[in-house]
């Protein structure tokens, strides 16, 4: 005969313990290694536990004074337990489930078997670092209502001659205009998300796709302001052929030099200087830390005064997550006035389409963006090459 124990609260939890004990054992069990004479004892020992709380649990009078009124949380806990340990939930109310996964979980309770406390829910979802190219904020930068940009560009300047008084000018060179074209070019994401998620996740799901699109537009784009082919992206900088055509290098196949340093700051024009900053990757800058001239100097400077992250012979330093890494043949560094040097374009708004039709039980959303972006003055940008010559 089963210990008498009085206080509801203790039987259910040590029924709670009994329980927890043969889902311990349940694979011990099902592989024979217990008595059956020991395991119905622990059954028995159980369900003796189970009419104990019952009894207390339907005594006349229960309540949270003792006069029959509404029972207190404890004493509801207790009792749907004891239901859920004879019936099942499934044989059990609607109401009595409800208080089962709310007020009778235990935290520790087997997931093979148990219910689990629903755990604390945070509202805002913690989001991947992610690294931005800072082109557009060097750029220039222009909203447009139509599909493509156009100005008029001159490509070669007129020159002049001297002349003596009796001699006959011969005509010298005329400037030849040319048309800067830059088209919108259409970025999309396209996530599809299940009905169920958007009913019932704990955080707006909708506006955290929203986010995660315009933060996707700018890695994209801001990777295209480098490297884009001009098919379907914006024309990337270090893809202008004229861009490339002005490059100087660095004297060695896989690292920097004090002397292409140099060469990239006084290669550029003086209009173009005033304006200027230097582009690489975090890694790059690393290297160029370490760049000496001759007599010993570092040519790197921290200048926070300035509010500068750093400066390079004097000038700025972005960290441009999309720059080439320093490998032979590449250009992981570019001396650039981006203002006079680079365009882009934008329509002023994201769209997006949902569409709960299409592939149900999915919902599909279409975020769309139009940038475009395109080189304007070459001669305003001098990329470091990594080559010998």
């Amino acid at each position: 005969m089963a210990d008498a124990v009085t206080d509801p609260v203790a039987l259910a939890d040590e029924i709670k313990g009994m329980v927890a004990t043969l889902q311990s054992k349940q694979s011990a069990i099902e592989a024979g290694m217990y008595a059956k004479s020991d395991v119905d004892g622990m059954l028995e020992k159980m369900t003796a536990r189970v009419d104990d709380l019952e009894t207390k649990l339907n005594r006349p009078g229960s309540g949270t004074d003792g006069t029959g009124g509404e029972p207190t949380a404890a004493e509801q806990k207790d009792r749907v337990l004891g239901e859920y340990l004879r019936k099942g939930s499934e044989r059990m109310s609607q109401d009595d489930r409800v208080i089962l996964e709310t007020k009778a979980m235990a935290t520790d309770s087997d997931p093979n078997g148990g219910y689990l406390v629903s755990p604390t829910m945070n509202n805002t979802i913690i989001s991947l670092v992610n690294e931005y190219s800072p082109i557009r904020a060097y750029a220039d930068v222009e909203t447009i209502g139509g599909d493509r940009y156009i100005q008029p560009r001159q490509d070669t300047q007129m020159t002049g001659s001297w002349t003596g008084e009796r001699t006959t000018p011969s005509a010298n060179t005329t400037p030849t205009i040319g048309m800067l074209e830059i088209p919108l070019r259409n970025a999309y994401a396209y996530p599809e998300v299940y009905q169920q998620m958007l009913d019932d996740a704990g955080f707006d799901v909708e506006g955290f796709l929203a986010r995660e699109a315009a933060d996707a537009f700018v890695r994209l784009e801001g990777e295209s302001f480098i490297n884009g082919d001009t098919v379907l992206e914006p024309e990337g900088i270090l893809t202008n052929t004229s861009v490339l055509a002005n490059y100087v290098y660095t004297g060695s196949a896989s690292a920097i030099t004090a002397d292409s340093i140099f060469k990239a700051v006084y290669g550029i024009k003086d209009a173009y200087a005033n304006g200027a900053n230097w582009f690489m990757k975090r890694s790059t800058i690393l290297q160029v830390a370490l760049l000496k001239d001759g007599e010993g100097r570092s040519l790197f400077q921290m200048d926070p005064v300035d509010g500068k992250i750093a400066t390079l012979h004097g000038y700025s330093i972005v960290p441009t997550a999309d720059m080439p890494t320093m490998t032979t043949g590449t250009y992981p560094i570019m001396f650039a006035n981006l203002r006079m040097g680079y365009k882009i374009i934008d329509k002023p708004t994201t769209s997006v389409l949902r569409d709960p039709y299409s592939s149900k039980p999915k919902v599909l959303f279409y975020f769309t963006k139009r940038t475009g972006g395109g080189v304007t003055k070459a001669e305003a940008i001098v990329p470091i090459k990594c080559a010998t010559s």
